[in-house]
């Protein structure tokens, strides 16, 4: 679990290189930031990770469930209704991390609406 959520941070964060004595920032492949596509990852789309994290990380329910995780703590209203879709129809541990996901953007938006 560690391991992999580790492997997708750095796949995620892929932000610099070492050049002479300056660091300068490298963009990550496109290939990478199609398969970081939280949408697609909450749809399933997850193969396209294994070249990047390897095939035994890159499994459906493991990476629907880290997605979700990642979609809460961003509390990105719009993948509210991918969120749900994932807490009503996956398996555990993807449905629970959806359920958290779901509950934590709702929550952050009634402390963002003013009272009254």
């Amino acid at each position: 679990c560690v391991r992999f959520l580790a492997s997708v941070c750095m796949a995620a964060t892929f932000a610099s290189a070492l050049s002479d004595s300056a660091q300068r920032a490298v963009e990550p492949p496109e290939e990478l930031r199609r398969a970081l596509s939280l949408k697609a990852l909450l749809q399933g789309e997850y193969k396209p990770l294994a070249p990047f994290i390897g095939a035994n990380y890159a499994r459906r329910n493991r990476v629907m469930g880290r997605a979700a995780l990642v979609a809460g703590n961003l509390r990105d209203a719009s993948l509210l209704p991918l969120l749900q879709k994932v807490a009503e129809s996956e398996a555990s541990p993807a449905r629970e991390h959806a359920a958290w996901a779901t509950q934590r953007i709702m929550a952050g938006d009634r402390e963002a609406r003013p009272e009254g």
